[in-house]
């Protein structure tokens, strides 16, 4: 019934070739898509399900889920930057929705040197303390050595 005007009447012949009339009323509302999550933090190269949690309905046409079509397959998630990810269907009336989600694709290498950094200050304020810690104890032992001094010749 595609092409079909709702402000005319059409006549259909039934079984009995008697001619009746019907109007058909037409599907302007588009399908509605549901992307639970619209931004996306990932490391290069890691593999997500950008199709988790999409679904599509339309008020008429019911599920249509499995005819939602996207961009992923042209989009390189292996280099970094902002990638727009982007997901439409369309109803049998030909009524069209879409949604776009946004993925930021980081450098994993660079988290790997702020960590190696954030190691080394740690562990070179460790060894601060213990100097500290050890030139102290140098202290109160030359202090009690000098105070504490027994003279044993007699």
């Amino acid at each position: 019934m595609e092409g079909l005007n709702s402000n005319k009447n059409y006549y259909v012949l039934n079984e009995e070739s008697y001619a009746s009339s019907y109007e058909t009323e037409v599907d302007t509302i588009p399908p509605v898509i549901t992307v639970k999550q619209k931004t996306y933090v990932i490391n290069a190269g890691d593999n997500i399900d950008f199709l988790y949690d999409v679904t599509a309905v339309d008020n008429k046409d019911g599920n249509l889920t499995g005819n939602i079509v996207n961009n992923i397959s042209t989009l390189d998630f292996k280099k970094t930057g902002v990638k727009k990810v982007e997901y439409s269907v369309t109803d049998f009336s030909g009524n069209i929705a879409s949604e776009e989600v946004f993925v930021t694709v980081k450098d994993n290498k660079k988290d790997l040197v702020l960590f190696g950094q954030i190691g080394i200050i740690f562990i070179s304020i460790t060894l601060i303390v213990l100097l500290l810690k050890y030139i102290r104890s140098l202290k109160y032992e030359k202090r009690f050595s000098n105070h504490t001094s027994i003279n044993y010749e007699k």
